[in-house]
């Protein structure tokens, strides 16, 4: 996915970065550009050394999609020029598994931007398989359920239109 982001910090030249980043890396970007140290549960980095032209370390960049009515979604990892997308179905109570990989593709960016033909299948696919379980499984850990809250007649008929609701 691409979106464009601009942003002015004092003291940086204007300018234009090409290097993928994520939008986790946002609130450390920010926080750094204000000299506000982040507190240790934030996640991404700050993209100001890239902006000055430092080394930026590469690293895996993730992206995900709502659940759709058939209950998968897809999470997509990239690193450098390939970019692996699984389709995801929530595994079976009591299976021991967070999650069951339904369908996957990878595809070289560079030959293939557009993403129309997936790259035979072959040893690259198993690691990009399990960091996307990785990924999934430090997602659910982090999640903070609170407790249930009771909905008014109201509430809930406007969550049915949104479609937020069944």
């Amino acid at each position: 996915m691409h979106g464009p982001l601009v942003l002015g910090v004092p003291g940086l030249e204007p300018g234009r970065i090409d290097t993928p980043v994520s939008l986790v890396d946002l609130a450390p970007t920010l926080r750094d550009a204000c000299q506000i140290e982040p507190p240790s549960s934030v996640e991404g980095r700050s993209v100001l050394p890239l902006m000055r032209g430092e080394a930026w370390p590469a690293g895996p960049l993730f992206s995900e999609t709502e659940r759709t009515p058939d209950e998968t979604h897809q999470i997509a990892v990239r690193r450098g020029n390939r970019k692996y997308i699984a389709t995801i179905e929530a595994a079976s109570s009591g299976s021991g598994q967070l999650a069951k990989v339904v369908a996957e593709a990878l595809y070289d960016l560079d030959a293939d931007p557009e993403e129309r033909r997936p790259l035979e299948s072959g040893p690259e696919l198993a690691p990009c398989r399990r960091e996307v379980l990785e990924y999934l499984a430090r997602a659910r850990k982090q999640v903070q359920l609170g407790p249930a809250i009771e909905l008014t007649q109201k509430e809930e008929q406007r969550l049915r239109v949104l479609g937020d609701l069944e």
